[in-house]
């Protein structure tokens, strides 16, 4: 269990250190001497954790509450054919309600400049809850656009109010003295967000809805940064924050090399050889690139070089590259080309691409009604490696008979084709099944 654990964390910090070398841009830091100036995201690293108190100004009905405690570890980015992916593995519990136990749950943020969040459906709420206040200060300082903390600095409207820069001053923050600029907009109360130099996210938010005329404004939420870590060794300078509790037991994974057919873990192994290998031709050579590579590669099982075999029935429940792979199961709704609804939200199916034409198109949604019929129970294995496509759709295996997915059936029937594309971008890529539409 511990050399899975520390293999996981190997490829995750290794995806993370090579980011310049992968597809996806990241903020530079401002030159020395610039006014300070703050863009959401910023200083974000692989492994950092936080820990949030968010209230709405209603009860939010998965929690049972107003108010959710929030913990997330920024595990790493996938990078696909359709953009660069935060994976996040979260908790959340709600905070004086009548279930206060921890519930787990893997989102989805897009890592492209712009915080667009995802999950599975049982957890939609709770994102949208994430989205709308912790993310709230994307529309205004995200994308990489970083907005100047000097006082009187203006950043936008809210509402036809004017969102500026109100206050700097010395608060603590989750034990540490630190100086927080106060964005401000909005009347009688005004409105507040907290906002530390270098960090990423708001450390304090109290929000109001304006009602306008002579009637008080509405609260919307509040939220509180409880604790925070980071995943390396903060730069010289950094500002000091106290490390957040530490995250409730998750269940035990299996033994690395236990299950049938081979990990995926080998397929990880190869997007970072892939990236060593692309650093080292780079000009002019980074001398940081052969430091981090002789360090990580070591740790990593050997990159898949043949045709592995198919992982059978058990391996195929759910899999994937984290620790706790993104899963859940729900009624079949209805099915439109490559896409099919499971527990009211769409699936696109991964390793296939769309046919051509409609008649071709409505051929595979038929197919897909044949296998898995209006109602029937179906699992859905999210695509660790391209959780979502362009249009935010998630991407996936759906299991409705048999050891093998819907995806394989349309294959073989050839009511799909594959897309050759996710070849080498795919959880799935290396399974059997998907191997026929990819040459092997």
């Amino acid at each position: 269990m511990r050399a899975f654990q520390a293999a996981c964390t190997a490829a995750l910090v290794a995806m993370a250190a090579l980011a310049p070398l992968l597809p996806h841009a990241l903020a530079a830091e401002p030159p020395a001497g610039d006014p300070p100036a703050w863009s959401l995201g910023e200083g974000l690293d692989a492994l950092d954790s936080f820990e949030y108190r968010i209230c709405a100004g209603h009860v939010v009905a998965p929690l049972g509450s107003e108010c959710m405690d929030l913990r997330m570890e920024f595990a790493g980015i996938l990078d696909g054919w359709n953009g660069s992916v935060w994976v996040v593995q979260a908790q959340f519990r709600g905070h004086g309600g009548p279930d206060t136990a921890w519930q787990d749950a893997i989102l989805r943020i897009s890592a492209d400049g712009r915080f667009s969040i995802a999950s599975d459906p049982q957890h939609r709420t709770v994102s949208s809850l994430i989205a709308g206040t912790l993310f709230w200060m994307d529309d205004y300082a995200g994308r990489g656009s970083a907005q100047s903390l000097e006082v009187g600095e203006y950043w936008g409207s809210v509402m036809q109010n004017r969102l500026y820069v109100s206050s700097i001053g010395i608060e603590d923050v989750a034990g540490a003295a630190s100086e927080v600029a106060t964005i401000a907009y909005g009347g009688a109360p005004e409105s507040s967000i907290g906002i530390l130099d270098g960090f990423p996210f708001p450390i304090a938010a109290e929000a109001y809805t304006p009602l306008g005329g002579a009637a008080a404004s509405q609260l919307d939420y509040t939220l509180q940064l409880l604790g925070h870590s980071k995943g390396h060794a903060a730069p010289p300078g950094g500002t000091a924050v106290s490390a957040a509790a530490p995250p409730a037991p998750r269940p035990a994974a299996p033994e690395y090399g236990a299950l049938p057919g081979v990990g995926d873990l080998e397929w990880a192994a190869l997007i970072v050889s892939e990236a060593c290998q692309a650093g080292a031709q780079a000009e002019p050579p980074d001398p940081r690139v052969r430091e981090i590579c002789d360090g990580i590669m070591p740790s990593l099982p050997a990159p898949p070089v043949s045709a592995r075999p198919d992982p059978g029935p058990a391996r195929e429940l759910c899999t994937g590259l984290l620790e706790a792979p993104m899963c859940y199961e729900g009624a079949v709704g209805r099915a439109d080309g490559i896409t099919v609804e499971v527990g009211g939200s769409p699936v696109r199916l991964s390793m296939l691409a769309l046919p051509g034409g409609q008649s071709e198109r409505d051929a595979a949604a038929s197919h897909i009604g044949s296998e898995c019929p209006p109602g029937t129970r179906a699992r859905v294995d999210i695509d660790d490696m391209q959780p979502i496509d362009g249009r935010g759709t998630s991407m996936g295996a759906v299991y409705c008979r048999g050891a093998a997915p819907v995806n394989a059936s349309l294959l073989d029937a050839g009511a799909a084709p594959a897309d050759e594309l996710q070849c080498g971008i795919s959880e799935f890529a290396p399974r059997q099944w998907a191997e026929r539409g990819c040459g092997g």
